[in-house]
């Protein structure tokens, strides 16, 4: 499915104690004024997730233009939506871009997120709702399988990636300590 619309797939992970992952915390930035621990870290999985996927199609010589992402519903409050799909459009295709100019990639000229939005799953009798439904029921199929996943030679173009580590530096962040900080 992923070669027949010429797309890829990263599968990533992280892991994290309780006593950082905490969901009763609340956090905040200057554009979001209160967010619950396992939002803040879900929103900023995502933002990382995108930006390593398209540093992996550059890297294998792929355009990079329209992105499109479509991904399970979310209760995230309205701001810190808005947050997060400006962070997405904004700060990921600008660092991204400069990422990409400074180290000679050049199939990256034409990069923007058109659309961000949640998909329903399919029902509770297993029926696709549509293309996008199919799409985030592969989605869960991929991360449910993410241990298999590097066994499969054959598909390049599908990766897995445990990112624990960076997920861990910057949350452990909103607690004071230092991204190097172990």
């Amino acid at each position: 499915m992923v070669e027949s619309l010429d797309g890829a797939a990263l599968a990533a992970k992280a892991t994290l104690t309780n006593s950082l992952f905490r969901a009763g915390e609340i956090d905040r930035t200057n554009d979001i004024p209160e967010m619950k621990r396992p939002d803040l870290i879900w929103s900023m999985s995502a933002v990382f997730v995108l930006g390593t996927l398209i540093l992996a199609l550059l890297t294998h010589n792929q355009e990079v233009g329209t992105v499109d992402i479509h991904f399970d519903p979310k209760t995230l409050k309205s701001v810190h939506s808005e947050a997060w799909q400006n962070a997405l459009r904004q700060l990921v295709i600008t660092r991204t871009k400069q990422f990409a100019l400074e180290r000679g990639f050049t199939k990256l000229k034409k990069l923007n997120i058109r659309r961000v939005e949640p998909v329903a799953k399919a029902d509770h009798r297993g029926r696709m709702r549509d293309k996008f439904s199919m799409g985030i029921w592969v989605a869960d199929k991929l991360c449910s399988h993410f241990d298999e996943i590097k066994t499969v030679k054959e598909c390049s173009r599908i990766s897995s990636l445990d990112m624990s580590e960076s997920v861990r530096r910057t949350t452990q962040q909103f607690d004071g300590k230092a991204f190097d900080e172990s």
